[in-house]
């Protein structure tokens, strides 16, 4: 399988991408180039230039904000298979959020003039990614709401819900690997990390998340009722 075979494949697994045609993702894998960052190097920060947008092929990137106080908000984690600095590819602005490696991590960068190319060449791929991005700001949207607006519990257990889609199914039960800290969990769904740890340790001994060496054991059904899920 050659190079552009494989980033083809990364790039199929992106929402953004799943619209485009073969040749479109041929065109922007040939531009895509390979870099490797170290756990806790930075990647970009916020006001930075935006010249190239992410792929991640292995780790995870914390995407966050620092307040004036210098409180930081985590937006959101980019797992393998997830795009960043998509924003400010499209716009030409600068960067909007910082950009952490929580792992070592390695990942695809298309720079803006190849990918600025590609659009121009491919008008059809312009309605393509309208529907990406909207597809995003709509996860983005029920993010906010729910630091805003819902009890910390029912964060807690929606952001496992997320983690829940890739994770591997176990009779009925679903295994989701411990490789985030107590306070980045904290940082996702706005609250401090005494307070997770509270829920979780109440999680673990009523058998909805039972912590492990390794992983969390989550029971799904559970985790919905709790989230305030079952009522949409």
């Amino acid at each position: 399988m050659s190079k552009i075979d494989v980033v083809i494949g990364y790039l199929r697994a992106v929402d953004l991408f799943r619209d485009f045609e073969t040749g479109v993702l041929e065109a922007i894998a040939a531009g895509a180039q390979e870099r490797r960052f170290a756990a806790g190097q930075t990647i970009f920060l916020r006001g930075d230039r935006g010249d190239a947008m992410f792929i991640v092929t292995e780790g995870r990137v914390r995407l966050s904000v620092v307040s004036a106080e210098g409180r930081e908000l985590t937006v959101r984690h980019a797992e393998r298979g997830s795009i960043f600095g998509e924003i400010a590819l499209l716009d030409g602005g600068s960067r909007t959020l910082d950009a952490t490696a929580l792992q070592p991590t390695s990942l695809l960068a298309v720079s803006q003039g190849s990918f600025r190319r590609v659009i121009d060449d491919n008008p059809a791929v312009r309605d393509a990614l309208m529907r990406g991005l909207c597809t995003r700001l709509r996860g983005t949207t029920d993010q906010l709401e729910a630091i805003a607006l819902m009890p910390l519990e029912a964060r807690l257990a929606r952001l496992f819900l997320q983690f829940c889609k890739a994770a591997e199914l176990s009779g009925g039960r679903v295994q989701v690997p411990l490789d985030i800290s107590q306070s980045e969990l904290a940082s996702l769904i706005g609250a401090s990390r005494p307070k997770v740890n509270q829920v979780l340790s109440a999680w673990h001994s009523s058998k909805v998340a039972v912590r492990g060496a390794s992983a969390f054991t989550i029971d799904p059904p559970a985790l919905k009722r709790i989230a305030l899920m079952d009522e949409e």
